[in-house]
């Protein structure tokens, strides 16, 4: 489940097994089995403000949206402390995004913005905090294949490969599933 906060609210995202928090520049990342809290946080982190989280179990990463920096930051999510990220994907592209979700199986990252969808490998910019080390997205779903008004929500299902989008203006949700190599198959309302 990812869920979005606006400005210096708390950032949300959760499972049975994980659980990842942002708020500003701090996050909190919680095993549940065996309970253990990681904060990660200090200068050597780069985070700026926290506008999204998300985390991948298979490969104990934590991927942080910072609207700041317009940057998806990569961390491990069993170092706590001052520890600096290791992946940055930067891009301008990232402007404004307000939820981000992790396919591990899929190898998939997939970015909701306001009015689009953008999905890159998980990967992406694997070579270290690089920014001229940039890529393209696998697919990208913009404002009129989608039909939405402004989205401010979202929620990821790696087993189904199914978003679910919360349009805020035109108060409806909407499906998109997306294919195992990353394109998008279809969008609708629910």
């Amino acid at each position: 489940t990812i869920r979005y906060a606006r400005g210096n609210q708390k950032h949300v995202s959760e499972s049975r097994n994980f659980m990842s928090a942002g708020y500003a520049k701090v996050l909190i990342a919680r095993r549940f089995a065996p309970l253990r809290d990681n904060i990660i946080a200090g200068p050597f982190t780069r985070l700026e403000n926290i506008a999204a989280t998300t985390f991948d179990e298979t490969n104990h990463e934590i991927f942080v949206l910072d609207s700041v920096k317009n940057s998806i930051f990569v961390f491990n999510s069993e170092l706590p402390g001052n520890v600096a990220p290791k992946r940055l994907f930067k891009s301008e592209a990232l402007t404004g995004a307000v939820a981000i979700a992790v396919d591990p199986a899929r190898g998939l990252l997939i970015v909701v913005l306001p009015r689009s969808i953008s999905i890159y490998n998980r990967l992406a910019y694997s070579e270290g905090l690089r920014p001229e080390h940039s890529t393209e997205p696998i697919s990208l779903l913009d404002e009129s294949a989608l039909g939405a008004g402004r989205i401010t929500g979202a929620t990821y299902s790696s087993s189904s490969g199914q978003l679910e989008l919360t349009d805020f203006e035109q108060k409806q949700r909407i499906a998109v599933r997306v294919s195992p190599d990353g394109h998008i198959l279809s969008a609708g309302s629910l």
